[in-house]
């Protein structure tokens, strides 16, 4: 994914973890943070929520691999301004950090 959003012109880093993306979000500040969540799984939730609180001016989108009931509504109320659900083209993913990267999220 990383590869590909460099060559649509969007520089990418990748945390292999909740813990890890915290710490990049210590470093660096990012328009748009892109997560993969089970949303079935509560510290998921509870990494969504953290990222929302160190960095409350970048976009989060969230990455489900499936189908919940309430899916949207659960990653709002985490925090996240978007949901993606795999599978999900490139396409709608770089639509949406391209709309986001055109504004300023607002606290």
């Amino acid at each position: 994914m990383a590869d590909y959003l460099s060559h649509h012109g969007f520089d990418a880093d990748v945390a292999t973890s909740c813990w890890s993306a915290r710490a990049a979000l210590r470093e660096t500040t990012y328009g748009t943070l892109v997560a993969v969540a089970d949303l079935n799984q509560r510290p998921d939730l509870e990494c969504v929520a953290e990222l929302r609180t160190a960095a409350p001016r970048t976009w989060i989108i969230v990455v489900s691999l499936r189908r919940y009931p309430d899916a949207h509504q659960v990653v709002l109320g985490c925090g996240a301004d978007s949901l993606l659900i795999a599978p999900y083209s490139f396409t709608e993913l770089l639509g949406r950090l391209t709309a986001f990267a055109c504004r300023s999220r607002p606290l």
